[in-house]
């Protein structure tokens, strides 16, 4: 297990055509192609390594919202020199860098990360207030809160 690990976060997408795609396929769809994309206003950009862990938590507001679905390890981090929109059939804004996955694990069980909340140190006094932990995207994790998300 790594020291650093980070949960990435997935909100609903936006097709051309102007259709949503619901945050569950998109994240299938890039673990699918194993490019990662992160970008520039996310939070902890420059701090990903290769061998770090990553969970794949599912943002928003949408029924399937709030649990983990999938985790990996980084292999290869490369900057994104240049991006073609053309060939995403997702909306989205020019990425940073990309991250490409081994290990990667679809969990047969989501895990409900609210759940979990009371037993992270990563977590506020204020338990109403817990979602300012996944602000920005991403989230580091430690190994102690790792395990215990995984437990």
């Amino acid at each position: 297990m790594s020291e650093k690990n980070f949960i990435l976060v997935t909100r609903d997408g936006e097709r051309p055509n102007g259709g949503k795609v619901p945050a569950l396929e998109v994240i299938r769809a890039r673990l699918v192609k194993n490019r990662w994309p992160i970008y520039e206003n996310t939070r902890g950009r420059k701090s990903f390594e290769v061998g770090n862990e990553v969970a794949f938590y599912i943002g928003g507001l949408s029924e399937s919202s709030g649990f983990i679905v999938a985790k990996a390890r980084i292999r290869k981090i490369s900057k994104a020199i240049s991006y073609n929109f053309e060939d995403e059939d997702i909306l989205e804004e020019p990425p940073f860098l990309f991250l490409e996955f081994t290990d990667i694990s679809h969990l047969k069980m989501p895990i409900k990360f609210r759940d979990k909340l009371e037993s992270l140190s990563i977590c506020p006094k204020n338990l109403q207030k817990w979602g300012v932990i996944l602000i920005g995207g991403c989230r580091q994790v430690g190994k102690d809160d790792w395990r215990v998300i995984f437990s």
